[in-house]
């Protein structure tokens, strides 16, 4: 009984330890492990309330990962008036090279490259997100400051300040992130103008276990001063199918 007494305590305090060693930039990190995937495939409904009109959009979405770069698309189904518009971003790790952002326009058969942080700021279809808040950001994009551990939800979290090291391609000043010190999801995020003032937030929900990896299935989005919040729900989300390389080209964008 002594011994495994010793034991126990041995193992609280070895785990308090390895907590209380946690920075931002480890919390940055384990954040950044928890999808091992290197490709996804996901059906998507996005719903924006403004003013109390509700806007519906059908998507798919697909991911392909690599340590140095993420490629995404986007394709639109629903309504009819934007079936077959897609986005194509290649975001990579190197802070020195641009992020590239494409959209294709079915109506007018054209594809339009998205550039500089005028691009970013965009809303993304007329939504609560912005065209950055699609892109990845590798860990090289933000310093990362631990400001506190409290609860959110009935759930331990960690709140940490991502502040943008090249603060011209980016909308926001910072965000706030709360992660889940259990599974190193994202909880709640606080965006701040670049005045410094809080002025929407994402609160993530829906969390499922999908083979080996923790999900979150439910994005809510909400801009207070524009009285407007928009609700992304995925559904159908499958990892490491085998995606080919060729879906995530700018011709293919117009197949």
């Amino acid at each position: 009984m002594r011994t495994s007494y010793f034991l126990a305590i041995f193992f609280i305090n070895t785990q308090l330890m390895a907590s209380e060693a946690l920075d931002g930039l480890g919390i940055a990190e384990k954040m950044q492990t928890v999808d091992s995937s290197w490709d996804s495939k996901r059906h998507g409904i996005m719903v924006t309330n403004r003013d109390g009109q509700n806007l519906s959009r059908s998507l798919v979405s697909y991911q392909q990962r690599s340590e140095k770069e993420q490629r995404s698309l986007i394709r639109f189904s629903e309504p009819a008036d934007i079936r077959n518009t897609r986005f194509l971003s290649w975001t990579y790790e190197n802070p020195d090279v641009s992020d590239d952002l494409w959209i294709y326009l079915p109506g007018e058969n054209l594809t339009r490259r998205i550039s500089g942080r005028g691009g970013k700021t965009s809303s993304f279809m007329r939504s609560d997100f912005n065209n950055e808040d699609i892109e990845k950001r590798f860990l090289n994009d933000d310093s990362h400051q631990l400001l506190r551990s409290e609860q959110l939800f009935g759930t331990q979290a960690y709140v940490v300040d991502f502040t943008p090291i090249n603060k011209k391609e980016s909308n926001y000043s910072k965000r706030t992130i709360w992660v889940n010190a259990n599974n190193w999801l994202p909880m709640q995020v606080h965006y701040f103008d670049k005045s410094g003032q809080h002025f929407k937030t994402a609160t993530y929900g829906g969390v499922k276990k999908i083979g080996d990896i923790w999900t979150v299935t439910k994005i809510k989005m909400e801009t207070p001063r524009q009285n407007s919040v928009t609700l992304l729900q995925y559904s159908d989300i499958a990892y490491n199918t085998g995606l080919p390389d060729s879906l995530f080209t700018q011709a293919s964008l117009s197949r």
